[in-house]
């Protein structure tokens, strides 16, 4: 049976991941620390090829894909766009430890508290998955068996915790800058039930290889 296999990552580090803020429509980009780490890891690892790359508008995701994939030609998918945090924006959490505001939409227990003047956690998750299927329904349309989507963390565990396999809570799908995962959709699981299988992380290892250039082990 065929399968499409869809590789998500997260962007490459920013100012705001190193101060842990919150940092959601805030266009910024990689550092140059950040694109270091991404090339060395390109250089060390795999970063799987793919056939269709998306990538949220932001600059900090379409940076990241140059790196990685300098030949590609990415499809700009708005919805991919991480959470408004409205008045959160640029916040630590020990910034806003007190704020009553900051503990409900922490909590998860409502999935309509959302920071002031940002984006509720009932409305993001909604665009983010509205997107993830739309990516899913152009691959199927067209055939085309391995995309690569490049965005934001927030995005990814979102759309992790309501399609994959096996399930697990949102924070439990978080990965660090430049990492992600690669993910297996077969149409008629998919058409039935709305999921897909998390099969492994990213970027891949590279199998070493012996002196006269077979692979270790074979």
């Amino acid at each position: 049976m065929k399968t499409y296999q869809i590789y998500i990552l997260r962007h490459g580090m920013t100012e705001g991941n190193l101060k842990g803020q919150y940092i959601g429509r805030t266009d910024l980009p990689v550092l140059p620390e950040g694109e270091k780490i991404l090339l060395a890891m390109r250089e060390k690892y795999i970063y799987p090829d793919a056939d269709l790359f998306y990538t949220s508008p932001l600059t900090r995701c379409r940076q990241t894909l140059e790196l990685l994939y300098p030949e590609a030609s990415p499809i700009v998918v708005p919805d991919l766009t991480e959470c408004d945090f409205g008045a959160f924006e640029g916040k630590t959490p020990a910034e806003l430890k007190d704020d009553p505001d900051y503990q409900t939409w922490t909590q998860r227990r409502d999935p309509d508290a959302a920071p002031p003047g940002g984006e509720s956690t009932a409305v993001f998750f909604r665009r983010v998955c509205m997107a993830f299927n739309r990516i899913v329904e152009n691959m199927l349309r067209e055939g085309k068996t391995r995309a690569v989507v490049c965005t934001h963390g927030g995005v990814i565990m979102s759309v992790l915790s309501a399609y994959g396999l096996p399930q697990r809570s949102f924070l439990e799908w978080d990965c660090k800058n430049g990492q992600g995962y690669a993910l297996r959709v077969t149409p008629g699981v998919w058409m039935r039930g709305g999921m897909f299988e998390v099969i492994g992380t990213l970027p891949l290892e590279r199998i070493p290889e012996n002196p006269d250039g077979s692979a270790a082990g074979a």
